[in-house]
């Protein structure tokens, strides 16, 4: 996240050490005309950063698993601080956090969408999204998925919904709140998450020249 904030990204450009099939993430496009055996194996200077500086991925599993990164140890742990000091009051605390936890990242996708829709090619994006294709319906891995998402999503069985849970008066009515949820859920990934994620992968799309399979 910081390193987002320099003047020149760091995974902008290939370094020495990263190989010959290194390509620059800048220069993807002038380069994605060229279909030949080069291109076609040519790796972004942004997806080797990820694997091998952020994640420290071994090429092969017999290179072993390596050592644990120091930078993402100390992100975990302060990431659990956080959440200890907001739970470390009880609940009530968490309920305050809460007031910001849940609207700012609206926020942040609301502002995303809307400049992602001032943008050539969103609106392709955003009708691919919406155009359903019913044939899909047929598709077993498609209700898999589905289903998946829906446990994901709705948090099914998982020990942060049961511990809030137990802390509602007895008489609460769990099953008008968890219908308001999940239409919650549900027009919120609507209009806000698919809309903006379809739009921005038809923007990458456009400004790459990249064929997407």
């Amino acid at each position: 996240m910081f390193a987002s904030f320099a003047s020149e990204l760091p995974w902008a450009k290939c370094e020495g050490s990263w190989g010959e099939h290194c390509v620059d993430s800048s220069a993807i496009i002038a380069h994605a005309g060229d279909r030949n055996k080069t291109v076609e194996q040519a790796v972004s200077s942004s997806q080797i950063y990820f694997l091998d500086i952020v994640l420290k991925e071994k090429s092969q599993i017999y290179d072993g698993i390596g050592s644990p990164d120091w930078k993402l140890s100390l992100w975990l742990l302060l990431a659990w601080a956080v959440i200890f000091l907001i739970l470390v009051r009880g609940v009530r605390s968490s309920g305050k956090a809460a007031y910001f936890l849940a609207i700012f990242p609206y926020v942040v996708l609301l502002i995303i969408l809307i400049r992602a829709l001032t943008l050539e090619g969103a609106i392709d994006g955003v009708i691919f999204f919406v155009k359903p294709q019913w044939g899909e319906l047929l598709n077993p891995k498609v209700w898999k998925e589905a289903v998946a998402q829906c446990f994901f999503s709705l948090a099914v069985g998982m020990g942060p919904i049961v511990m809030f849970s137990s802390f509602n008066n007895f008489k609460h009515n769990c099953h008008r709140f968890g219908i308001l949820q999940q239409h919650n859920y549900f027009f919120r990934s609507l209009s806000v998450w698919g809309a903006s994620l379809c739009s921005h992968l038809t923007i990458i799309f456009i400004t790459t020249f990249i064929e997407m399979l």
